[in-house]
């Protein structure tokens, strides 16, 4: 699969909130992931919601490369694929799930240190997973997006919003998620690294169909300043 060096880790190591992590790998994740589940139904509203919001970049995407920071069980994958024929790397900080899809390479990793090669995607994306990592540990997440996409690639996020950065209980937890401006706040890591320039930004209502009330934002990769 074009671009997937699973082991160049050598030279990023990620600070990581390790009681996080042992939550998403114990009951907690395992909750979630029931939660979720995946139906065709399921992958159909994906596909409803990421072929509006990526529309205007659709002719870049098609047979290209998505990688998926935070990617669950991996529906947004399959629907990328059915969409335009991309190839799909999940990067989950859990195990992949049993019914681990053909068309998806799954990496067991960190989102702050992801053994990915440089610049090697066509498309970035994250949904829902900015929402749970802490404000402190955001900065190499945030900056391992810019860094995998291509220039002229993409990068998109559909996260929950709120136009400053305030936690919200969650689950029976006070540190496990987080609303903010995460468009402004990708926006702002890029700056003095890389040409980041909005294409589109919208939101998707849960009373319109099989999501959550989301923000999203869909950027393009210049070259480095």
């Amino acid at each position: 699969m074009r671009g997937v060096t699973p082991h160049d880790t050598t030279v990023r190591e990620a600070k990581v909130n390790m009681e996080q992590v042992q939550r998403w790998q114990g009951e907690f994740g395992d909750r979630y992931e029931a939660r979720q589940g995946t139906t065709q139904s399921s992958v159909q509203a994906r596909c409803d919601l990421l072929g509006g919001a990526l529309d205007l970049v659709s002719d870049d995407l098609r047979d290209g490369l998505v990688v998926e920071l935070g990617s669950g069980r991996g529906d947004n994958l399959v629907a990328l694929e059915w969409l335009w024929g991309m190839s799909g790397v999940a990067v989950d900080v859990r195990r992949p799930p049993s019914h681990s899809r053909a068309a998806v390479h799954w990496l067991q990793a960190s989102a702050g240190a992801v053994p990915l090669r440089t610049e090697c995607a066509d498309l970035v994306l994250s949904m829902g997973l900015l929402i749970h990592v802490r404000p402190d540990m955001r900065p190499p997440v945030l900056a391992e997006m810019l860094r995998i996409v291509r220039p002229g690639g993409h990068i998109s996020v559909f996260e929950y919003f709120a136009p400053e950065t305030r936690p919200v209980p969650y689950r029976g937890h006070g540190d496990m998620l987080w609303l903010a401006d995460y468009g402004a706040l990708l926006q702002q890591a890029a700056a003095g690294r890389v040409d980041l320039e909005p294409v589109d930004w919208g939101h998707a209502y849960k009373a319109m169909g099989d999501c959550d009330d989301l923000a999203w934002w869909v950027f393009t990769r210049g070259g480095g300043i």
